[in-house]
């Protein structure tokens, strides 16, 4: 925000681009009454409650103004050896603590900090991919309008398993709101976030986010751009709400089927008493919301204009369906990438694929992580961009994206993956543990309950992984052989 962008702001010529900026101040502040009265000011009716917020609104940003103009920062506050380092460690840390008004006169002093910081080169660049390291919002509001073509994204959830709190519990093996299982039999088990966690408060600041990322978002994609957010079924339905209500439309969801053993535990300390319990079902799939910014005229006419509007299909030529076979991310790419929400190349490249229906355009993942969107980008050939706030996970995506890019996906292991995908939706505990014996990918996931725990055991027991091999192989040739 700049001094003029505020001068002489009032209810009548405060702008809806001054309220988003606001908003996505105040979330990033904790401010979550300032962000309801932002919710309330950007509402389409014209009733008083509106125009009290929208005159609220306009009293922060001119209070903000009037106190950055009241002040030469630089020159009488601060002195003109200040470095704009210095300047962003102090809007940080002022944001961090509310203060508004402070924040606003850094972004002065700045003349504009965030923009200034996304229009920096890239954190690195390998082949047709580039990663940023900035915070989401803030690029992409600085992003250049209809030139992005596709996003496919991981989204942290709540915004409370990636804050630097949780994030240092996590990288200590402290847990916190990550569940870090126990290893077995010397199997290190991958951690997930414990998404019941999320209390009242946590799940408005999850609706106001991501609410404020969609519209931010929306003028960054040319019209028919379509949008792939990963999801979970206890969240799926609130991140579809407020992603509607920014002016997508809803195209269904994509349901990756992977066996990830969270839920279908008996109540806990109470085993015995009740055998035959689960406290919730346990989790076989996992959602990937669908959403398209609306096309301009016809598809074919979107289709000729702006390369979008519609899903590549599959080489086969079939339709691109709503449902995959997939498997937990192999030892062998969590070893590449060592991030909590890797997902497998071999699921992430048949997604990204699917998401630029000509092969043309750029692909965008706001919520980078170690890169596993850009890896599998660049795998099928696609120019892509990341941005990443985090800059540990940023320099993990440099390591990682040039080796995941290239990971050659072996035929036969992705043969046992696929069966193992499958063995695991119908239930099928033992067939699972030996699929992992034999891709040496014991403890991927981490809800085991003690039906499952044992089928690991015996599958240790009775197979090393040569001979677990043997046994899907002789497996996977007899569920051919049924098909035929």
């Amino acid at each position: 925000m700049t001094a003029g962008d505020h001068e002489m702001t009032t209810i009548d010529t405060i702008t809806d681009e001054q309220i988003l900026q606001l908003r996505a101040e105040a979330i990033r502040a904790g401010d979550f009454t300032l962000v309801s009265i932002c919710n309330v000011a950007l509402t389409s009716s014209s009733d008083s409650d509106v125009r009290v917020a929208r005159a609220e609104c306009a009293r922060v940003i001119g209070e903000a103004t009037r106190t950055a103009e009241a002040t030469d920062w630089r020159e009488t506050v601060i002195g003109e050896t200040i470095t704009d380092e210095q300047i962003q460690d102090y809007h940080t840390a002022a944001g961090a603590a509310g203060d508004l008004a402070a924040v606003a006169v850094c972004e002065v002093a700045l003349d504009s900090i965030a923009v200034a910081q996304t229009s920096a080169d890239p954190f690195f660049t390998f082949g047709r991919s580039q990663l940023f390291q900035d915070d989401s919002l803030d690029w992409l509001a600085a992003c250049e309008p209809k030139t992005i073509h596709g996003v496919v994204t991981d989204p942290p959830y709540g915004l409370v398993e990636y804050t630097k709190k949780e994030l240092a519990k996590l990288r200590k093996g402290k847990g916190g709101v990550w569940r870090i299982p126990p290893a077995f039999d010397g199997h290190q088990r991958s951690p997930l976030p414990r998404f019941t966690t999320l209390s009242k408060r946590d799940l408005r600041v999850l609706d106001d986010f991501f609410g404020a990322w969609a519209r931010v978002l929306f003028p960054a994609l040319v019209p028919g751009a379509h949008v792939v957010i990963a999801s979970n079924p206890l969240l799926s339905h609130r991140i579809a709400g407020v992603v509607e209500r920014a002016g997508y439309e809803r195209r269904g969801e994509i349901i990756r089927l992977v066996m990830t053993l969270r839920g279908g535990d008996r109540p806990k300390n109470a085993h015995e008493e009740f055998q035959d319990v689960s406290v919730m079902p346990r989790s076989m799939w996992e959602p990937w919301l669908l959403f398209r910014k609306p096309i301009e005229g016809r598809v074919q006419d979107n289709l000729r204009r702006w390369g979008t509007g519609g899903l590549r299909r599959p080489d086969n030529g079939k339709p691109f369906g709503d449902v995959i076979e997939s498997h937990p991310t192999r030892k062998t790419e969590r070893e590449l990438a060592p991030h909590p929400s890797l997902k497998p190349q071999s699921f992430m490249r048949q997604m990204v694929r699917a998401i630029l229906p000509m092969g043309e355009g750029i692909v965008l993942d706001p919520f980078a992580g170690s890169g596993s969107t850009l890896a599998a980008a660049e795998a099928v050939g696609y120019a892509s961009i990341g941005v990443e706030k985090d800059k540990k996970y940023a320099r993990l995506a440099k390591k990682a994206v040039p080796k995941l890019a290239t990971l050659v996906l072996p035929e036969f292991g992705d043969a046992i993956c696929v069966q193992g995908g499958s063995a695991g939706a119908a239930g099928d505990l033992e067939a699972v543990a030996v699929y992992e014996v034999a891709l040496d990918s014991i403890g991927a996931d981490p809800d085991a309950d003690d039906a499952y725990a044992q089928a690991v055991e015996d599958a240790v027991c009775e197979h090393d992984q040569e001979s677990a091999r043997a046994e899907v192989a002789r497996m996977y040739r007899d569920a051919w052989a049924a098909e035929q």
